[in-house]
């Protein structure tokens, strides 16, 4: 009863003498205990690696092997339903390019031809709706709203930009010093 009055029971004496010896048994611990324990980490931490990359091989081998299962379980006509299918997304594949290399060269057949000064240039212009129907008509808006795409013309009256190629007689070099000089 001299224990009710206290408030303590042997529970808690147990409790209390459990918590505060292991306190006291706590030792500071020197520099060469604490370089052992890293390196105990250390070499566990390395264990741990191992043996991650070993499951990880496992994993795959696993997965290889059912892959082969499966495959293996596959009736002939599923294994051609699949070799089809999987023809078919290249044949997409290779057709979608070819008509979008059909329609860049068509568009550069017909910039060249719309006297553009780097026909490969209109491709970069074209936006991507255009078709091969309407290109024709969506190179010619696209000299009209960026005339600096089209090649400059000759002079108009037929004559060449550099008189002495046209044939023309110019001043001697005679006359030019007395022009110049004076």
């Amino acid at each position: 009863m001299a224990d009710e009055n206290k408030g303590e029971t042997p529970e808690t004496k147990e409790i209390t003498a459990t918590v505060i010896e292991p306190i006291e048994a706590i030792k500071p611990k020197t520099v060469e205990d604490l370089q052992a324990e890293i390196e105990r980490l250390g070499r566990t931490n390395k264990n741990k690696v191992e043996e991650a990359e070993r499951v990880h091989k496992k994993l795959e081998a696993f997965e290889t092997a059912e892959a082969k299962r499966k495959e293996a379980e596959m009736s002939e006509l599923e294994k051609a339903q699949a070799e089809v299918e999987r023809l078919n997304k290249v044949t997409e594949t290779a057709t979608a390019t070819a008509n979008q290399k059909t329609l860049e060269s068509l568009i550069i057949a017909e910039a060249a031809k719309l006297d553009f000064a780097d026909p490969a240039d209109a491709v970069h212009f074209v936006n991507a709706d255009v078709t091969a129907e309407n290109v024709k008509t969506t190179l010619e808006a696209l000299a009209k709203s960026k005339e600096y795409l089209i090649k400059k013309t000759t002079l108009q009256s037929g004559k060449s930009a550099n008189p002495s190629a046209a044939g023309e007689v110019t001043e001697s070099d005679a006359e030019k010093r007395r022009r110049l000089i004076g």
